[in-house]
């Protein structure tokens, strides 16, 4: 049993797929394993940077909202999650889910990777922007 507690042939098929440039299959292969297993984070978080990378990204945020109701606590998954939504410029939704990931890992007292901190002070400035922008837009109106 390999450690994502998927038989090791089945992650040597998915990478396989990747390898061949046949994304489509490993997505599918991916969220089978999900399927299979509702509470396989890797698989979750792999079918979510597939989506994000194929440019998918509302399916991307969805899927990572499902994935999310399942695993609650999985602090990657926010993190993911927080970028997606900065990149669809939902802004305020990527701040707080940045802040979740990062509230997670401290309840769980792991180490909080810098890439969170950073990613939230992004998203913060961005949606500062984008509300002076809105305002700016409103008065020359």
């Amino acid at each position: 049993m390999c450690p994502f507690k998927m038989k090791c042939a089945n992650i040597f098929i998915i990478r396989q797929h990747l390898d061949m440039g046949d994304k489509e299959k490993a997505l599918k292969a991916w969220q089978r394993a999900t399927f299979l297993k509702s509470t396989h984070s890797q698989a979750w978080i792999n079918t979510v940077i597939l989506l994000e990378q194929e440019g998918k990204l509302k399916e991307a945020r969805d899927t990572a909202i499902r994935a999310i109701q399942v695993l609650k606590s999985e602090h990657t998954l926010h993190f993911i999650l927080g970028n997606i939504l900065g990149k669809l410029s939902e802004f305020q939704s990527a701040k707080e889910s940045f802040e979740r990931a990062i509230k997670i890992c401290s309840q769980l007292k792991k180490r909080i990777p810098p890439k969170y901190f950073s990613n939230l002070g992004t998203f913060s400035f961005c949606f500062i922007c984008n509300l002076l922008c809105l305002s700016c837009l409103s008065v020359l109106h």
